[in-house]
């Protein structure tokens, strides 16, 4: 998807020398660009989970964590891994397969503060799996497994979800296919192949 000019403000398209939406007065902040779609963003997602989470197994295989410790340690080094990625590299491993980079709404690299924000932002999900995780209260596959309808999760991770469910979903309907994250981040995510 390619879009106008935009405000560097508020990301908004412009059509004029003010921003129809902040009101401010903006010169564009750039050319036009490609924008990733949300199936990009969800196989550059999933990719860097699958990444994570076997990076991580096989470097504590050797430890014998529990369930709830592994949870916590995975949350954390998603966060750390999205973050270093996303300043230092050109992405993710995820964003490369995927043939995307995250940008500030000018196009520039993110600097720490804000790939960590951003990171922090977007795993707001693993609160909730972090406070289940530190009172254990996250069940074992086994669990559930053999037991799956008398499975109780505590509200927090019902809301939880449910936040980061909408996050997601902003996709689909801002102008720039921004996640709430990238919103309040000032963030886009744009395509390299084109």
């Amino acid at each position: 998807m390619s879009i106008s000019p935009y405000c560097r403000h508020c990301g908004s398209p412009l059509s004029s020398s003010v921003c129809a939406v902040c009101g401010s007065s903006s010169q564009p902040a750039g050319p036009c660009i490609t924008l990733a779609g949300p199936l990009r963003r969800v196989g550059a997602t999933l990719l860097d989970y699958l990444v994570v989470a076997f990076g991580l197994s096989v470097l504590t295989s050797s430890m014998n964590l529990t369930n709830n410790v592994f949870q916590v340690l995975s949350s954390i080094v998603m966060v750390l891994y999205i973050t270093v990625m996303t300043t230092w590299g050109s992405g993710t491993l995820g964003n490369r397969v995927a043939k995307t980079q995250v940008t500030t709404l000018s196009g520039a690299h993110l600097s720490l503060p804000r790939a960590a924000a951003r990171a922090l932002l977007c795993r707001v999900g693993d609160i909730a799996l972090i406070w289940c995780a530190l009172h254990n209260q996250i069940p074992t596959v086994q669990e559930v497994l053999n037991h799956p309808q008398s499975l109780h999760l505590p509200p927090l991770v019902y809301v939880a979800t449910i936040a980061q469910l909408l996050d997601y979903a902003a996709v689909l309907v801002t102008a720039q296919r921004q996640t709430l994250h990238d919103m309040l981040c000032r963030t886009l995510l744009r395509r390299t192949d084109v």
